[in-house]
């Protein structure tokens, strides 16, 4: 019985008529809330002023840290980091990353995301995925971090970052 295959489309379908057990393996999920440290306010990008953090030979946190309140204990986040930057020398190394507190908890860093050497200002942006269990209601904290291993000043600018809580 039933339908042809590729005869019912989205159209046919009523509002909130498939459950996830009809749904594709790995398919799924839900999004729980999301926080972002970018203002976007009126019609600009988004981003912060364009001011200048100079990281010379060290790791600093940059940007505002931002706060949400965990709605599920066992969820998962995704964070994702983006900063304006400039690195003209070809030595050492950077790093963009996250700091992260998980109910008041030790903060940790997280510092993976590998920076290219570029005379020009170019936007990087990356993501990490969270897994840290907790209880609901936990305050996790996050805020951008960046790392330059070298002897020379990193222009670092607009940082911000994301926080995305989902049920996998």
């Amino acid at each position: 019985g039933g339908l042809p295959d590729g005869i019912v489309d989205t159209d046919m379908l009523a509002a909130n008529a498939v459950s996830s057990a009809k749904l594709a393996s790995g398919a799924g999920g839900k999004l729980l809330q999301f926080k972002t440290s970018g203002n976007g306010t009126g019609t600009d990008t988004g981003f912060p002023s364009y001011a200048t953090n100079n990281i010379n030979n060290v790791g600093a946190n940059i940007g505002s840290s931002i706060t949400i309140n965990r709605i599920s204990a066992n969820s998962y986040f995704l964070i994702t980091v983006s900063a304006l930057i400039g690195r003209a020398a070809t030595s050492g190394w950077a790093y963009l990353g996250y700091t992260s507190s998980f109910a008041g908890g030790s903060t940790n860093l997280v510092e993976g995301g590998r920076v290219a050497d570029n005379a020009s200002s170019v936007r990087y942006t990356v993501q990490f995925g969270n897994s840290t269990s907790g209880s609901v209601g936990d305050a996790v904290v996050v805020q951008a971090r960046y790392v330059n291993g070298a002897a020379q000043n990193d222009n670092v600018r607009q940082a911000t970052i994301n926080i995305m809580e989902y049920q996998p």
